[in-house]
């Protein structure tokens, strides 16, 4: 069985951006290539596994919309805290408890999108998680292993 790696693109498009947030993304400067950053950052802490097109895209329609809207309320989480690149997080002040201080950086996952995917069972704190939304994991994977 070989192995295949997808380069995707975004999770979710510029007019996606705005249907699911409300705002609009000319005016929030929300680009392709940023919204692909946000879609890494949604990848990274997703722990299940889902099927995924020749494009790299989920196959079923419900986890591409949980992941289309996580992606969207991350990007606009990164449009909040007026980050560019959140490889390069920057310092947002201080926190100062008597004489102790320590520098507060934001958290990494937006919070509405890490609700979304807690709620939906694409994060957790346990190990991996395997849905199978539509008999099409690989084969590695049996349906033993799957559970909801």
């Amino acid at each position: 069985m070989s192995n295949k790696v997808f380069l995707r693109p975004s999770y979710c498009t510029t007019s996606e951006y705005e249907t699911v947030t409300g705002r609009t993304a000319s005016t929030d400067s929300v680009t392709l290539a940023k919204l692909k950053q946000a879609s890494d950052i949604i990848d990274y802490h997703v722990n299940v596994a889902f099927k995924v097109d020749s494009s790299g895209n989920p196959t079923n329609v419900d986890v591409h919309d949980i992941l289309k809207e996580s992606t969207a309320y991350q990007m606009e989480y990164m449009v909040e805290l007026g980050l560019e690149d959140f490889d390069k997080l920057e310092l947002t002040g201080q926190v100062q408890l008597g004489s102790l201080k320590l520098d507060k950086y934001p958290d990494i996952l937006a919070p509405r999108a890490k609700r979304l995917l807690v709620n939906h069972g694409f994060l957790g704190h346990t190990a991996a998680i395997f849905y199978n939304y539509d008999d099409s994991l690989p084969k590695a994977i049996t349906d033993d292993q799957t559970f909801e």
